[in-house]
């Protein structure tokens, strides 16, 4: 069931009824929910052979988007203001990148809506996108990429008892992975760090285990989530804090492959200065390729220069220029992090190439570290002298 409706007069729908099949639509008359066949009240058949069902309802703006299994439908209510009546329209406008499966993840998020879609097509935003012309389209776009692997590993014929809720701006979607026939585990796409960030969207809740969710205001005026169980009658508020279970994790940097300006020449590289943050626990493998070859060294604070004491501790988000750090505060590192910079020289079986790129990685616990760019020296043996370097 899903409200929507004009300026003044509000309907109700209704999906899949038994008297309609799987692939109607019931319309209300209006303001009203319980009159399902007076003046003003309607049935829409919505791709009534494609031989899947209806799976959801939402209201977007000015239409109402019907989810069946494959494929989303928009419905438009036009008013007749001579008698306030309604009359829907089914547009023509199909989004065949991906239905929904499961009722329950049709979940609003600002302007958007989103829902589990068929697994291989994964967990989907469907919004208005601005196309060419000047007209507007809702699209559908993937946001379990990262994470595919995970959502397809969903147990699918129990797949149709998913939740979802937006809360705290995070999408927590609870589903039965592996062989479980409940809902056995969460996944939480954070909202405010997708608006600033491509990566690290995705993360996982463990001992969390929802069949569907509720937000109400208690009496301090603050919003609340709970959670029933999907085993026993029984209703939770979840705890949504950080946990650490200690395990290390890979943390890559690979810059783009460097021509500067001119990919047809051959330059010869002198040496790399790098400058950022790193613990004094951390140990960061550096990989640096010249064209087809390449070597690695190690960045520790035995061969680093650290720009402050070690008594100090860093933050994210502060920049440096030589020995000097401006800025203010950013995030504050959980291991303090100290500014440094580092010359990594090119070996002379290595300088020759065309173009340069740098990768640093590790994966050991308290071994942060933030680049803030790598400096390059080179020459150009094609260029006049007084333009080499």
């Amino acid at each position: 069931y899903t409200n929507y409706g004009g300026a003044t007069k509000i309907n109700m729908y209704a999906a899949g009824r038994a008297s309609g099949g799987r692939s109607s639509v019931f319309r209300s008359i209006p303001d009203s929910g319980d009159d399902w066949s007076g003046a003003g009240s309607d049935t829409l058949r919505v791709a009534r052979d494609d031989g899947f069902a209806i799976k959801g309802l939402y209201a977007m703006n000015e239409n109402l988007v019907v989810f069946k299994e494959r494929a989303k439908y928009l419905v438009k209510n036009i008013f007749d203001e001579t008698t306030a009546l309604a009359a829907s329209q089914i547009l023509p406008f199909v989004d065949q990148s991906g239905g929904c499966i499961a009722p329950d993840t049709v979940v609003g998020v600002y302007n958007d809506v989103y829902h589990l879609a068929e697994l291989r097509q994964g967990i989907q935003r469907f919004g208005v996108t601005e196309l060419a012309g000047g007209i507007a389209h809702p699209l559908s776009h993937l946001l379990s990429e990262d994470i595919q692997s995970l959502v397809e590993s969903i147990n699918r014929p129990y797949a149709e008892d998913a939740a979802a809720v937006f809360f705290g701006n995070r999408y927590i979607l609870c589903a039965p992975f592996s062989t479980s026939t409940t809902n056995n585990g969460c996944v939480v796409y954070q909202w405010l760090t997708s608006q600033f960030s491509k990566g690290d969207v995705w993360t996982t809740y463990d001992h969390f285990n929802a069949n569907c969710f509720a937000i109400y205001r208690n009496a301090d005026n603050e919003d609340r989530l709970v959670f029933g169980s999907p085993s026993q009658p029984k209703v939770y508020t979840p705890t949504l804090n950080f946990s650490d279970n200690g395990s290390g994790y890979t943390r890559t940097l690979t810059t783009k492959k460097y021509h500067f300006g001119l990919p047809h020449l051959f330059k010869n590289f002198q040496w790399i200065d790098v400058t950022g943050l790193i613990a004094q626990t951390a140990s960061l493998p550096v990989t640096v390729t010249i064209d087809g070859g390449s070597f690695s060294e190690t960045l520790d604070r035995n061969n680093v220069t650290f720009l402050e004491s070690p008594d100090q501790t860093g933050y994210y988000g502060e920049d440096y220029l030589g020995s000097a750090y401006f800025g203010g505060g950013g995030q504050a590192a959980e291991v303090p992090l100290y500014p440094f910079r580092y010359r990594i020289y090119i070996p002379q079986g290595y300088r020759r190439g065309v173009t340069i790129q740098v990768k640093f990685e590790n994966d050991g616990n308290n071994q942060g570290w933030a680049i803030d760019f790598p400096y390059f020296s080179c020459k150009w043996d094609e260029l006049p002298q007084d333009a080499r370097t």
